[in-house]
């Protein structure tokens, strides 16, 4: 049997590194490769924590080390990725919840929602509605998604979610008949005309939409 190791050899003369920085770099090769892209020596997390050495643009050594620690928890991601996502988005714990929310959903990579909560196509708001329209009506959390993406309005998503169940209609025909104006009310109208005279409830709601009163439909 064999097996293969990567060793860093260290030159034994060469000056001591920060303690911290020594520190944050023996943590992150702790990491290689599951969740570090590379190895690090201590000038290398030194000059990462440098940054482009202008004032005021360093990183800082306590957030380095926070991303490795974060790592732990988040194991869908390489430290360096947490790290490009707090320098470049803010805000750690929106960084927790898109992962608890995903894994809890389980129907969308952490990477994907990332990226488009990154690229702006949807707002942390509205991950946060279609994660609790979903798991309380047991939908698809990226289905949800793309719709509040798309512009439906959010009151219009939860109406079309509870009225699916009592008419018996899918989500989006709820939504197309309201993007027409009918509301789930003369919907569940027409049914039960439809029912008591035989006839085609779908086409009854057509030619109330058209004009004609539910009275004169009966």
């Amino acid at each position: 049997a064999s097996k293969s190791m990567i060793l860093l050899v260290e030159d034994p003369e060469a000056e001591a590194c920060h303690p911290v920085a020594q520190r944050i770099a023996d943590a992150a090769n702790t990491l290689f490769p599951l969740q570090g892209e590379a190895l690090y020596t201590c000038d290398d997390i030194l000059s990462i924590f440098r940054g482009s050495d202008e004032p005021g643009d360093q990183i800082g050594l306590g957030r380095i080390w926070h991303a490795i620690q974060l790592a732990e928890t988040i194991p869908d991601l390489t430290w360096e990725e947490i790290l490009d996502w707090h320098l470049d988005q803010g805000g750690w714990g929106v960084l927790v919840q898109l992962h608890q929310m995903a894994r809890a959903a389980g129907d969308m990579d952490l990477a994907q929602l990332m990226e488009r909560v990154r690229t702006g196509e949807t707002s942390m708001q509205q991950v946060r509605e279609a994660y609790r329209l979903a798991t309380r009506n047991g939908a698809s959390f990226d289905e949800v998604l793309d719709d509040l993406a798309a512009g439906v309005d959010p009151g219009d998503l939860r109406q079309a979610y509870r009225s699916s169940v009592e008419l018996g209609l899918s989500v989006d025909d709820i939504l197309g008949y309201g993007a027409a104006g009918i509301t789930p009310q003369e919907i569940k109208h027409a049914q039960q005309l439809g029912e008591d005279s035989g006839q085609d409830w779908a086409f009854l709601l057509q030619q109330h939409a058209e004009g004609e009163s539910w009275g004169q439909l009966k």
